[in-house]
């Protein structure tokens, strides 16, 4: 649990949120750039929108160069990155030690750039014509 003392600290960008759980209230305190991943976690498995946000703004340029690292092509790093985050997204209530989001998302940017870049790879490519092929130009 986070304590409330954190709000009370002079010039603190925090706001409160308080979920009710069957009779316990859980409280998260957002926004905090710096707040852990744990904390970040909890939040959007309690719905709060803005931790899924600052968790993208920790991690999108990291998830950038891994899929670029991996052999992405630059105009395919945005829709690999965006699945990437879709699928975290989605499978969040699977993750069992919320502290290892950093490393279990970039996990999943790892599989989807793989993923995307077998599919690129059968993907039918056109035929180059026979005139576009040759290694001899003609001088006019």
């Amino acid at each position: 649990m986070v304590s409330e003392d954190l709000c009370q600290l002079q010039g603190s960008p925090c706001h409160r949120f308080a979920h009710r759980e069957s009779e316990r209230v859980s409280m998260l305190i957002l926004p905090f750039p710096s707040a852990p991943d744990e904390l970040l976690v909890r939040g959007v498995l309690e719905e709060q929108p803005r931790a899924f946000d600052l968790l993208v703004l920790r991690y999108r340029r990291n998830a950038e160069a891994l899929a670029r690292a991996l052999g992405v092509s630059p105009p395919s790093i945005e829709e690999v990155v965006q699945d990437s985050f879709l699928q975290a997204f989605e499978h969040l209530p699977l993750l069992r030690q919320h502290e290892n989001f950093g490393l279990w998302f970039l996990n999943i940017v790892r599989n989807v750039s793989r993923r995307f870049l077998r599919e690129e790879m059968s993907r039918p490519r056109p035929a180059i014509p026979e005139w576009a092929a040759g290694d001899e130009v003609e001088d006019s």
